[in-house]
Formats: C-alpha cells, structure tokens, sequence
C-alpha cells in the first residue's frame, strides 16, 4: 500500500473553491481511486471559521466529525483533517510520527514547514508550485527531493528568478466533476469566474454595458469585493452568482468564458473546464494563459480598447460556434486526466523506492 500526504495551511476544497482547491482536489481523487494506494489530506483554517467551514462541509453531504480545534472528513477516495492554522505545525508533525507516508506533497501556504517536517521525519517529499509568491522573502528553502511547477510558464520563471529547476506538472482537471448535462440549459452567456480587480472585472463590466443586448453572469470565487458586487448586481443584463461548489451548471449555459486577467497567470484551469464542455475562451496574453488557451480560443491585448475585445466576443457567437466549440474541446483534450494521474502516480512511485532504501531523517540542504 503506498501512502500518500498532501499538506497545505489554508483550507482546501470545498472549503475553498479556487483553482488550487480544485486541482488538489482532483490530484488526490485521482490518486485515491488508484488500486494500492491511501491518501490523505492536512489542510488548516483560522479558528474563527472552523464552525461555518464544518456546516460547509455537512452541506456538500460529506462525513464529519468535529474534535477540538479540528475537524475530520471523508470523501469517496481519500480521509482529510482541517485543523486550526495556528495548530498546523503540531497537527503535522504528530501525523508524520503517528503514520509512516511513503510520499508527502507540499502545496501552496505553509510549504516550508511541510517540506522540513517530511524532511526530518525522513520521508520524500514533492513542493507542488502553483506560482511563487511563496519563495520570496527568505532565500534560504528547505529543500524537497522532487519541485514540480503547474506550467511551463511558472517553471522558466522560478529558473530565472530564483535559480530553481522543476518538472512542469499541469494540473489535473477532472471532466466528470465539470462537464455539464447536455441540453440541460440555453449557452448563451458571457462568463466571467472569480470577478476581482485583478482579474480584470472592470473590462467585463465595460463589455457588459457596451452590448447589452448579451447575457452576462458573473460567479464570485474568492469573496468578491462589496463595491464590485454592487457594480455587477446594478447591470441589468449580469446575473451575480454566489460561490458555486461546482461549475457544471454554469457551464451549462455558458458561450463564452472570459479570462481578461490583469496579472500573469500561472496556469488558467478554467481555461481547460470550459473546453471540456466546448466552451471558447477569450482571454488577455498574460502569463500561462497563451499556452494553457491554445487553440481553444482567442487572446487580446489588455492595452486594446474595450471595443475590439466586444468584437472578438461576438466573433465567437455567431454562426462559427460549432467550428468554436470542436476547437475548445480539442485543446482540452491536451490535458488529459488519466495520463495526468499516471504520470503524478509514477513520481510517487519512483520517490517511494528510493525512500524505502531510508527511513531515517534527511540532512536538510538550503536549496532544493
């Protein structure tokens, strides 16, 4: 039986919906339903949340059992623990002394302190980046036996910036959990996920007014400012969703997504979930965002005019959507989940030969 951990100080999904959450939780699913192996998942959250978190978890029809300062979980594949962030260090640390992981995966908040407590208890261990916010500040990283980087485009940046070298490994993206029912609803909307400043809210509200003849819909992601949610909800052609724990409905009566990024984005899952469902993406230049659309859709400029982005919108509308549609899927079909899965799989494997060889603690070199 290989053991597989993955650790992260902030909560996970459905806590938390975002395209880390969901990529995490796909990988673990992923792995979970693999004959020979048992996963888990440590993730943490303030105190002050720990109870709403618990009814979110009740409420997506998930096993819960509350102990003080922490609550347990299951899903069909793989057991998972939210603690108190303030108690994650000692959470972890007693769980590496408690059971014996064959690999531990390191992700997002807290990372540092994953990698040095697997590498002290002398397991292997993966630092799965989604970006690299969080190797500034201290150079001096505890060192991980495998760095993994969700894209190409974060992979060249952490060379250049930060000396480092890793393995491109996108993001595993499950077509079942995003792929709507057919014929269930009308696609005819704009979409936009995750309506924030930065990514690019301002330039959907523009095309919203400039055609208001077409449907918008906005659906909240991260917690969407209260002056941004008074602007959407004051357009009478945008409909304002509230965080949805899954995307296939709003898919379902999607055109076209809208991904007019203001800041590099290190990969674009949504980019992938609307190609599954046939859905053309137009999308700003920044970042991953190039590679991750491919063929699947179009890119413009965040310096051209609103106008010219109206244009392209309604370039996807017309009577070329079906040529639209078989172009989106196709570029979603690059990221294949299985082949992901395997190929996430074999890392694991290979890590776990080459730790059986030692079990005790690893000398923690300063750079990985």
């Amino acid at each position: 039986m290989l053991r597989v951990l993955l650790a992260t100080a902030e909560p996970a999904y459905p806590v938390r919906v975002g395209g880390i959450q969901a990529s995490a939780h796909d990988l673990l699913l992923g792995l979970g339903r693999r004959p020979g192996y048992s996963v888990q998942l440590l993730s943490a959250a303030p105190r002050m949340y720990l109870d709403r978190h618990a009814v979110a978890l009740a409420e997506a029809a998930l096993p819960v059992r509350r102990q003080s300062g922490r609550i347990g979980y299951r899903t069909d594949h793989y057991t998972a623990q939210l603690v108190d962030v303030d108690d994650f260090e000692a959470a972890l640390h007693a769980l590496l002394a408690q059971e014996v992981f064959d690999v531990v995966v390191a992700q997002a908040a807290g990372w540092r302190t994953v990698v040095r407590l697997a590498r002290a208890a002398g397991r292997p261990v993966v630092h799965w980046l989604h970006g690299w916010l969080g190797l500034l500040g201290d150079p001096d990283w505890p060192r991980a036996d495998l760095l993994l980087a969700n894209s190409r485009f974060t992979a060249r940046h952490v060379a250049d910036h930060h000396r480092l070298h890793a393995q491109v490994f996108q993001p595993p993206v499950e077509p079942t959990r995003v792929r709507a029912a057919p014929g269930v609803a009308v696609r005819e909307a704009i979409t936009l996920i995750n309506p924030h400043p930065d990514k690019g809210v301002t330039l959907f509200l523009e095309l919203a007014r400039l055609l208001p003849h077409r449907r918008f819909v906005a659906v909240d992601c991260w917690g969407t400012p209260p002056f941004v949610e008074r602007a959407l909800r004051s357009e009478p052609n945008i409909t304002y969703l509230p965080v949805q724990r899954r995307l296939d409905s709003v898919y379902g009566e999607t055109a076209l997504l809208l991904v007019p990024s203001l800041v590099d984005e290190t990969f674009g899952r949504v980019v992938v979930e609307a190609g599954f469902n046939g859905i053309p993406v137009l999308a700003s230049d920044r970042g991953a965002l190039p590679d991750v659309v491919g063929c699947g859709g179009m890119l413009a400029s965040l310096a051209a005019p609103v106008r010219a982005w109206a244009e392209a919108a309604e370039s996807f509308l017309d009577s070329s959507r079906p040529r639209w549609a078989d172009a989106a899927r196709r570029n979603a079909e690059r990221f294949d989940y299985s082949r992901a899965i395997d190929e996430f799989a074999s890392h694991v494997e290979r890590l776990a030969a080459d730790g059986s060889n030692s079990h005790e603690p690893r000398e923690d070199s300063r750079r990985p």
